[in-house]
């Protein structure tokens, strides 16, 4: 099998659910689209991954945080650390759901100060990313859409917003969903998708068998699955259910391929 330069690749450096799980790393996912290098949130262990894979980190382009859940972000500040300790120098653009300046207090709480750092930040919403990086596209999921009377209730900032990401390689599309209650939320994105990456724990089983009529090739399922849903699976291999080190390709003839297997 012939990997070329403008083939996408993409490495699970984490899978595990918001309840920690033993030898697994919260979400991220390592994508390389032709000369663009960028991971899609940024949970707990992504930096050891980095270091795992033998990747550098002052290689990334872009970061996607598609929610403030802890599972998807709080790995974000020892990366940005670690890149600041390797004398990172090119601009890193830095996607975040929502409230800037939380997020740039929260750097100055662990003394991160932007301004001092030896590269650029980049600190954009997500849904900008278009603006800069036309080959990915965003879209608003509900995944926190619960969380709207507690915020209303407490007189929060929480804004209640998650993202997903659409990404076009060869002519294919590839969509990460994150975390995510219910498909038909976003089906107009999901008609023309050929792979799909999305949450295996939180959709039901009548999601599921929705999102199994428009996704063409292959459903690939991070933090395990939810009630009822691992009799389909079984029986479909249409999903997949990813761990921690798994590679795949989306090759130029259009086929996805797993180079390295749990």
């Amino acid at each position: 099998m012939v990997i070329n330069e403008g083939d996408m690749k993409f490495i699970f450096y984490g899978t595990a659910p918001g309840m920690p799980v033993i030898s697994k790393r919260h979400s991220c996912v390592r994508v390389t689209l032709g000369k663009l290098n960028f991971i899609i949130d940024c949970g707990e262990g992504t930096t050891q991954a980095f270091l795992e894979h033998n990747d550098d980190v002052n290689d990334l382009d872009l970061i996607f945080l598609t929610h403030w859940h802890p599972d998807h972000s709080s790995g974000i500040f020892i990366l940005l650390q670690m890149m600041a300790m390797k004398k990172r120098t090119k601009t890193l653009h830095l996607f975040i759901p929502e409230n800037k300046t939380d997020f740039y207090r929260t750097l100055e709480l662990f003394y991160l100060f932007h301004q001092k750092l030896s590269f650029k930040l980049e600190l954009k919403y997500c849904d900008e990313i278009e603006n800069t990086f036309p080959e990915i596209s965003h879209f608003y999921t509900d995944h926190l859409y619960g969380n709207t009377e507690a915020v209303a209730s407490y007189n929060l900032k929480n804004e209640c917003l998650s993202f997903g990401v659409k990404i076009k390689s060869n002519d294919r599309v590839l969509i990460y969903t994150s975390d995510i209650v219910s498909f038909t939320s976003i089906q107009e994105y999901l008609s023309d998708c050929d792979f799909c990456i999305t949450d295996g724990i939180h959709p039901s089983l009548d999601e599921f068998q929705e999102l199994n009529k428009v996704i063409k090739d292959q459903i690939l399922l991070t933090h395990g699955l939810g009630e009822g849903v691992e009799e389909m699976v079984k029986k479909n291999n249409k999903f997949k259910i990813v761990n921690d080190g798994e590679e795949f390709v989306i090759l130029e003839n259009g086929k996805i391929v797993c180079v390295k297997p749990h």
